[in-house]
């Protein structure tokens, strides 16, 4: 593909700050050609709205298409980012290899609760004070990260917000085969509120891997073990911390 290796490419004018996804945890994936999205409507520099995870897939394979790419080597989604992947993963447009899901909110939730979500996510709007205090608990462990996430919410459009508390909460568990399965990887923080949906996900893909890292708040493992974080994408071994590994339960 005349690609160089360790070349990061952001699908966004606005390249995400070090500080977020740490510069020793993209150095540790040397030799990859690193593509890293950034969804529509979380740019503050960027005048964009998030629509609907479809939509988001669209992109990512459009770009793909566009850059002559028919296969990659892992995809990883964090939170919200862990759905569009596996939408990604889905529509198997291309060959992908491995498949990890870190902290993602696989709910399915009614009208009511979806009603009270889109208040929630709100809040960045109507409460930045409350707000603020409220992600400081989700993420103690990364003040860069919480300050860079307190920022994009406080920019986020009501039709973003409105379109994201959606897309988090109406995941329909598609089909997959078992051998499909066995490629994905779904990992959760013991102390994250998304880990509830977890045991849904066990009784759809059984023979899909499932890791819950104990201690760990949303996402906080990549923040906090990224050369071991690093290690597990490229080759998709075990977590070797003290981990809980229950695959096919």
């Amino acid at each position: 593909m005349g690609m160089d290796p360790h070349t990061i490419h952001y699908l966004a004018e606005r390249t995400i700050p070090r500080s977020l996804l740490r510069g020793s945890f993209i150095s540790s994936l040397r030799g990859y050609y690193l593509v890293i999205p950034i969804l529509d409507g979380h740019s503050p520099d960027e005048d964009t709205i998030f629509v609907s995870v479809k939509a988001e897939a669209d992109t990512i394979y459009a770009y793909l298409r566009n850059e002559g790419i028919d296969e990659l080597e892992f995809i990883d989604g964090l939170s919200l980012g862990a759905i569009i992947a596996f939408e990604v993963y889905r529509r198997r447009e291309i060959r992908i290899k491995r498949v990890f899901s870190d902290g993602g909110p696989f709910f399915s939730f009614g009208r009511g609760m979806k009603g009270f979500m889109r208040v929630a996510f709100g809040a960045p709007i109507k409460h930045p004070r409350l707000f603020g205090a409220i992600i400081r608990r989700k993420f103690p462990y990364s003040n860069s990260g919480v300050d860079i996430a307190i920022d994009v919410c406080r920019h986020m459009k009501a039709e973003s917000i409105r379109s994201l508390a959606s897309a988090c909460y109406s995941f329909m568990f598609p089909k997959l085969s078992e051998e499909a399965q066995r490629e994905m990887t779904f990992l959760y923080g013991e102390v994250e509120p998304a880990n509830k949906s977890m045991p849904e996900l066990q009784a759809h893909y059984p023979t899909a891997r499932f890791l819950t890292i104990p201690g760990c708040h949303h996402c906080e493992y990549m923040s906090t073990n990224v050369h071991e974080y690093a290690r597990i994408l490229m080759s998709g071994a075990p977590i070797t911390l003290g981990n809980r590994d229950t695959p096919g339960h």
